[in-house]
């Protein structure tokens, strides 16, 4: 494995998620980011160059609105051709920039203007761009970060905010319990429908599926063979099969007796329902909040990378038997320095033809490790 020598920041606590997109249209991958947490910055993008490396040069404008850190998404939403970015904002709530010509991102689409630090009935810090009502406009999907210290808002639960030509609709959601800062999207019950697979954390969850309805309200449904006492940080889709989800993974911590286990499970689905097979599986706590699916060494079959809160990262390939088996490389095990690893990408942005891992880290500074506070990081994969 080698990590490149993209232009990508090696300070900064980002955190918590980032996307991909050609943003200013030169057939290049841009990475999006909000604003590193305790930045005070407006969002970041940094510009692909084609060739693995980035440039942050010419930072576009955006609106003056309350931005914090959390998690971004980019499409067109406005069918103008030019790609628009949407936010997840700790404490603030979810909104979405329209791209003028010039490049900039200059107001909020109507319906979804941001409150100030802890006013926000609803805030996240995950949110995913997709059509969730078939109607061939890109929608908003976010899940809510839960409780924060002094405020009264719970900030549980799925939203989706249908995209209208007059603005951005909240779809009526059910009341619940969950939260969390990681969804998949799928159609997980064959009906034809987008569905949402959430990390629940809170402990002992097993409502971790949200199934759409026709009406386009779901309904909360748990996974029975989830692991009793236990709480997902991440989930991430593995597999497809014609556009139906057949398999996930779930990242885990678990309460095992006395003591603390985490680990990666993989659920694949079979007509009596979810079976749960084992990835992997260590003593302790340490959270797997980054976890990505893709096609890693170009088989044909899917693998798995997996990011702890100790900055280890672990590649997964994908076997013949359809099993995932683990590569063992000490320079990416270690990319992290000592600081959490809190998303990650498979996208090929030297135009090889093969995937490149995108990863973002982000910790308190300490003495011996993590002192920059954390990273963006671009690695080639070299595995067989």
């Amino acid at each position: 494995m080698e990590r490149l020598a993209a232009g990508l920041p090696d300070t900064g606590q980002w955190r918590n998620g980032f996307d991909l997109a050609d943003v200013d249209g030169d057939g290049n991958l841009d990475l999006i980011h909000g604003p590193p947490r305790k930045s005070r910055r407006p969002p970041v993008i940094f510009r692909g160059l084609g060739d693995g490396r980035f440039s942050a040069v010419g930072p576009p404008r955006f609106a003056d609105l309350p931005l914090d850190y959390g998690d971004a998404a980019a499409a067109d939403f406005d069918g103008d051709g030019r790609v628009d970015l949407a936010f997840a904002v700790h404490l603030g709530g979810v909104t979405a920039l329209l791209a003028d010509a010039d490049g900039d991102f200059p107001a909020a689409s109507p319906g979804l203007e941001l409150l100030p630090p802890g006013e926000a009935d609803f805030s996240s810090r995950e949110i995913e761009a997709a059509d969730w009502d078939g109607d061939g406009r890109i929608d908003l999907i976010a899940l809510g970060e839960g409780p924060a210290r002094g405020t009264a808002h719970p900030r549980r639960g799925l939203a989706v905010f249908l995209n209208r030509e007059t603005g951005w609709m909240p779809v009526p959601a059910p009341d619940e319990l969950s939260f969390g800062d990681s969804l998949a999207l799928g159609d997980l019950d064959g009906d034809g429908r987008m569905d949402a697979l959430i990390a629940s954390r809170r402990l002992g969850d097993p409502a971790v599926l949200r199934l759409q309805q026709k009406d386009g309200s779901w309904t909360v449904t748990e996974l029975e063979t989830i692991r009793p006492k236990s709480y997902s940080p991440a989930v991430a889709v593995t597999e497809l099969d014609e556009g139906k989800v057949v398999e996930f993974a779930l990242s885990w911590v678990q309460l095992a007796g006395d003591e603390w286990r985490s680990g990666v499970d993989l659920y694949k689905k079979l007509p009596q329902g979810w079976q749960r097979t084992e990835l992997y599986a260590e003593d302790g706590a340490q959270e797997i909040r980054a976890l990505v699916a893709g096609d890693a060494d170009q088989d044909g079959r899917r693998d798995l990378v997996t990011g702890n809160d100790g900055g280890e990262i672990r590649l997964f390939l994908g076997q013949p038997d359809g099993s995932l088996r683990a590569v063992i490389d000490r320079a990416l095990a270690e990319a992290g320095d000592g600081c959490a690893a809190y998303d990650a990408h498979l996208e090929d942005i030297d135009a090889d033809g093969r995937p490149e891992l995108l990863l973002s880290f982000a910790n308190e500074p300490r003495d011996e490790e993590c002192s920059g506070g954390g990273s963006l990081q671009a690695w080639r994969l070299s595995v067989q």
